[in-house]
């Protein structure tokens, strides 16, 4: 399948086997939540500063970080590599994507924590 937020045709590529995790679940949550509520934090903070109307543009229904099509950016930007772009910034500092430090963390389950993080943050904040 062709991807137009690479230009790269996929069905090329052979699927990489799912990370294994040197972490259990509940220690990478441990240590990096906090890092991942600021980053959503940040993130929040400047989609409202820069697209006030952001919330409305999300579907939390579908809302999924580890998609570039269906994440926060992808959602309001039609495109996560349109929104980093157009906001000038490095998603993960943000909460828009993970952190490169995940070693040794299924990079899986820290999607799903950013995507706890930030179902949250759009109900409750």
């Amino acid at each position: 399948m062709w991807c137009e937020d690479c230009g790269i045709d996929h069905d090329d590529e052979e699927d990489e086997p799912e990370e294994e995790s040197d972490l259990s679940l509940e220690e990478a949550r441990l240590i990096l939540q906090p890092q991942l509520r600021d980053a959503v934090k940040r993130g929040y903070c400047l989609l409202s500063e820069k697209r006030p109307d952001w919330l409305s543009m999300i579907t939390l229904d579908t809302l999924d970080l580890a998609s570039s099509s269906a994440c926060v950016l992808g959602q309001v930007y039609y495109g996560y590599s349109t929104g980093v772009d157009r906001l000038g910034i490095d998603g993960a500092q943000y909460g828009f994507d993970i952190p490169d430090d995940c070693e040794g963390i299924n990079r899986s389950d820290v999607y799903r924590m950013l995507d706890e993080i930030w179902h949250e943050a759009i109900v409750d904040w």
